[in-house]
């Protein structure tokens, strides 16, 4: 109980500054042990001494000033927490001492001129290399001014003999460099329990945290590391000491590591790096397939100068990266799509609408048509088919997303070709004989019920067409055909327009894109469309044009029960023909 009260009492002396440190406050504490000690042993052999020996000489007198003057260097180290100053102060102290014993006992002849070596090693018990050397000039200076002493100079008589003398001061010098030694040994002690729990701490976190952390050498070497390096890296710790780490990065990474581990060097900003390191059974310069994972690595100069070394596994990190791009890229072509279903809408009911207004307007402006029975059935008959197209292309809103997606379902049922081909031709007309161009139908025989998408069948013909009226010259000719080959049916569109060049040729199906985007309005999705349909048919698309003299667009139609695909392995329609 008397003992924890004492060291509670000295734990309270310790400075603040110091008090948390797990190797500083020992240190303060066992400063203010001793220092406490010394002085509370003087105040104890004084009135002892005067009691049972009288008065006190003055070497004894001497010793007790000393002991006695710790107190204050006590305070002064409670006060401050310098404890540098504290310990070079006391060694300064007992050199003096001893000096002063010197001079009474004989100068360089005294016997306790041994204990003078010990102020040096006293003073180095404050671990600062200024005040061992500040102790050790003032024992220099204190050496020659005992030297210097005259011979004839006063000498303080002994009560023992003077090897007696000698003998108890070689003694008592020992026990107190013993005393030092056993404060070094406690002190190294300290430092040693210290270094091992904190490299256990570290080992701790890095575990906790899955982190591996180097102290890199010259070059990026591998000094030491701490961590799981099986979990973080992959592979041993062995193998990533001195060139190992070097050794497993990826070739096109090692230049990007040396510049990262010299910026840290140079003291600028901790750098961040992503680097791929080689794991797996095999070594660098082996043979076989190696694997590589990828490590967020983060390098920072210490005040030594000593760089370190974060390693992390980033392999989650960059999955998830991935996985966001992945969303982002997602977004955005859904954003596309919505984009593109609007134009194709707006396409694919431009040609109907056109039709309706055209054979309307020629019905409101020519009130004579009204009289004849048959024209004004024709063109009644034409606006009935063009508003019913509308409405189909209305009602597949969802087929036109479904398209984008390449997952459109197909209705396959015969239906009459060529008379789909007539109405298309008819739909077309009237925009047609408005730039005098005339569409000539070229059918073979025998093309009549044909197993297909009737309504995906009109949109490739109506697309083909309103390309080739749009781009042919004023009184030009447009041929839409249709031929049986072997398994499969042609249908192909001719016009003697602009025609393309190659480079523009490479470009057809590309949404958006218009060989000639100053000749005519659109959106440039009429022939991707095209593409599109045909794909999901099963079928090709042929493009054959030359700049100047025209253009010939073919698809090939399989039918029913040959080489139809599965839709869900056809590409995405919207693309460039290829």
């Amino acid at each position: 109980m008397f003992g924890h009260t004492i060291s509670r009492f000295i734990e309270g002396l310790v400075h603040p500054s110091a008090a948390s440190d797990r190797l500083r406050a020992p240190r303060h504490a066992t400063f203010i042990t001793a220092s406490l000690g010394a002085g509370s042993a003087a105040l104890i052999l004084l009135p002892l001494h005067l009691a049972l020996a009288g008065p006190a000489s003055l070497p004894l007198t001497l010793a007790l000033a000393w002991a006695l003057a710790q107190w204050p260097l006590v305070l002064f180290l409670s006060r401050t927490g310098y404890l540098t100053l504290a310990q070079a102060a006391s060694a300064a102290l007992f050199a003096l001492f001893i000096g002063a014993i010197c001079a009474l006992t004989g100068g360089v002849a005294s016997f306790a001129l041994l204990w003078l070596l010990l102020a040096p090693v006293e003073a180095a018990l404050s671990g600062d290399r200024r005040a061992v050397l500040w102790v050790t000039a003032l024992c220099v200076v204190e050496a020659a001014l005992l030297t210097a002493m005259a011979p004839g100079a006063p000498v303080l008589a002994l009560a023992i003999d003077p090897r007696a003398a000698l003998a108890v001061s070689a003694g008592g010098g020992l026990a107190y460099a013993a005393m030092l030694a056993l404060r070094f040994a406690l002190d190294q002690r300290r430092s040693d329990a210290l270094a091992v729990d904190r490299e256990h701490d570290l080992r701790l976190v890095c575990d906790t945290l899955g982190d591996l952390v180097l102290r890199l050498g010259e070059g990026g070497d591998v000094e030491t590391l701490t961590g799981p390096a099986d979990v973080v890296s992959g592979v041993p710790a062995r193998q990533l000491q001195r060139k190992g780490l070097f050794q497993r990065l990826h070739v096109a990474d090692r230049p990007a590591y040396l510049k990262t581990v010299s910026d840290a060097e140079r003291g600028l900003e901790p750098p961040r790096l992503d680097v791929r390191l080689r794991t797996g059974a095999t070594q660098p310069g082996e043979a076989g397939l190696a694997d590589y994972r990828w490590i967020d690595l983060t390098c920072r100069r210490l005040p030594d100068g000593a760089v370190v070394a974060v390693l992390r596994d980033a392999t989650q990190r960059k999955a998830e990266d991935e996985r966001a791009l992945n969303a982002q890229n997602a977004a955005e072509a859904q954003s596309v799509a919505k984009t593109r279903m609007l134009a194709a809408v707006s396409h694919e009911m431009r040609t109907p609408l056109n039709a309706i207004i055209g054979f309307s307007d020629l019905l409101r402006a020519s009130p004579a048509m009204l009289a004849d029975e048959q024209r004004k059935r024709e063109y009644v008959e034409l606006i009935h088919e063009s508003g019913t197209h509308l409405l189909e292309v209305v009602e597949g809103l969802l087929d036109v997303s479904r398209l984008e997606s390449g997952r459109m379902d197909l209705s396959i049922e015969p239906f009459d070709l060529r008379a789909c081909l007539e109405s298309c031709r008819h739909m077309l007309s009237g925009e047609a004989a408005a730039r005098r161009i005339s569409i000539r139908m070229d059918l073979c025989d025998g093309i009549q019920a044909f197993p297909a998408d009737r309504r995906a069948c009109r949109q490739i013909v109506l697309n083909l067409l309103s390309n080739a009226v749009k781009y042919s010259a004023e009184g030009g000719e447009v041929v839409l055909g249709a031929r049986l080959n072997d398994d499969a049916v042609d249908l192909y569109v001719c016009d003697s327009g602009l025609g393309m060049d190659d480079e523009a040729l490479a470009r057809i199906g590309e949404p958006y894109f218009r060989a000639a985007p100053l000749a005519a309005a659109g959106t440039g999705l009429g022939l991707s469309m095209v593409k599109a349909l045909t794909e999901l048919h099963g079928g090709t698309l042929q493009i054959e044009s030359r700049k100047g003299f025209g253009t010939r667009v073919c698809v090939r139609l399989p039918l029913a029960g040959h080489g139809k695909p599965d839709l869900a392995e056809v590409d995405a329609p919207l693309k460039t023909v290829a």
